[in-house]
């Protein structure tokens, strides 16, 4: 294991412990930062084992313990933005799913291009078939924007009454 990876996986252990102590109502978000830091472990000790029986796998197994690494990075910090810093404007679960989603892209396009695949092709062919798909859905996309402008505008709350004709 290079030094640098163990100051990357240091540093996931450092954001878990401190994100899981001041968010303790998040443990489930906070396991999936411990899980990421695990799949990097597991990836590293693969890249130490495969030094020494197939050297030529040793650096991609390397590339891939950074992205589990940069993944419980992405992850710990979205939840320590999220769910301690901006606690208090108790914003929806979504800006902070989409953030980790994002960071998520991010770092497995960064680590596909740096294993030498060629990313910009995947992102051609989703592109179209993310056309076609949001043609073919277009009423539920239309409900989907509807209730999300609804969640984010806040204008009804528990307990309130909606009226329609006579009902």
């Amino acid at each position: 294991m290079s030094p640098d990876l163990g100051g990357g996986l240091a540093l996931v252990v450092v954001l878990a412990l401190v994100v899981g102590r001041l968010a303790p109502g998040h443990r489930v978000r906070v396991r999936l930062i411990w899980w990421w830091l695990s799949l990097s472990v597991a990836c590293a000790l693969a890249s130490l084992i495969a030094g020494i029986a197939r050297p030529e796998l040793s650096p991609q197994l390397n590339i891939v313990a950074w992205m589990f690494v940069l993944m419980g990075l992405v992850h710990g910090g979205t939840v320590l933005l999220f769910h301690v810093i901006l606690r208090r404007l108790e914003l929806p679960r979504l800006p902070s799913d989409l953030v980790t989603g994002i960071g998520y892209g991010v770092v497995v396009f960064s680590t596909l291009r740096r294993l030498g695949a060629d990313p910009s092709s995947l992102l051609t062919t989703s592109a179209v078939l993310t056309a076609v798909i949001g043609l073919s859905l277009q009423d539920v996309l239309v409900n989907l924007v509807g209730g999300l402008i609804l969640e984010f505008e806040r204008g009804f709350s528990a307990g309130d009454w909606i009226r329609t004709d006579q009902v």
